[in-house]
């Protein structure tokens, strides 16, 4: 009887450490990203790198908390930071970390703008922008045209057909 005791008190404390791990330890780290069956550079590893900076920026709330992030996931948890902050200035001045993530500098402008309805992200975007086409820049605007149901940001669209579309179709 005292063996059979001795056994279910292991295995309750196995199950209550771990139960306390799950709990209390950070969740998302992007070294789990590796881990885990992802391959490098597949849309499940970056949506996970990208979930891990969320998860630091969640934390934080300014740059300096990045630095401690795993490079991978680095340049994400800075536009993380720069969308909870409203502050596309972070966009600029970690320029070099963002641009090594999915979508890099435009993403992050166009984070900030729609997540805080901030026209003037997009409209930085179209000054610091690296695509001749002006593409980030539209597709932040459009982006924040239809998240804030406002037509008149469709204005600011430089395709043609593409902001046609935006007007009739962002309101609503």
């Amino acid at each position: 009887m005292e063996k059979i005791r001795i056994v279910f008190g292991v295995i309750f404390a196995i199950g209550l450490i771990g139960f306390l791990m799950y709990v209390f330890l950070p969740k998302g780290s992007s070294g789990d990203c590796n881990v885990l069956d992802y391959e490098y550079g597949t849309k499940e590893w970056q949506e996970c790198v990208l979930a891990s900076s969320e998860h630091a920026a969640e934390k934080y709330s300014n740059p300096d908390s990045c630095k401690d992030v795993d490079p991978g996931a680095k340049g994400g948890c800075y536009i993380q930071v720069a969308r909870k902050t409203n502050n596309y200035a972070i966009c600029e001045q970690y320029k070099d970390e963002i641009e090594q993530t999915i979508g890099g500098l435009g993403l992050c402008f166009q984070m900030v703008a729609v997540e805080n309805s901030n026209i003037a992200a997009c409209d930085r975007a179209t000054q610091v922008e690296l695509d001749p086409n002006k593409k980030s820049a539209d597709d932040c605007y459009a982006e924040l045209a239809f998240t804030s149901k406002n037509i008149e940001v469709c204005n600011k669209i430089s395709e043609e057909e593409r902001k046609q579309f935006c007007l009739e179709n962002a309101g609503g």
